[in-house]
């Protein structure tokens, strides 16, 4: 993975019972991010699998809700 001052901000969704991708990858890059004072952030779920989409039916929690917040917050959208 290739990551510099230039690599976008990122907002990272992962589903710990991910089949397909290892959660690893997420923080490895999430890590990356951080070491080039990008703005990012996490929200790991205990359950989803793999591309639960934009809504993650086998658990909980409002994930959407938290990316509209960390978007408003980097000044990515605006209210």
């Amino acid at each position: 993975m290739l990551v510099n001052k230039k690599t976008p901000p990122a907002f990272l969704v992962h589903a710990k019972d991910d089949g397909g991708v290892p959660v690893m990858n997420s923080i490895v890059y999430y890590n990356a991010l951080k070491k080039y004072k990008i703005p990012a952030a996490t929200r790991f779920f205990e359950k989803g699998g793999h591309g639960f989409g934009m809504h993650n039916k086998k658990e909980a929690g409002d994930w959407m809700a938290d990316l509209k917040q960390w978007l408003m917050v980097n000044e990515l959208i605006s209210q």
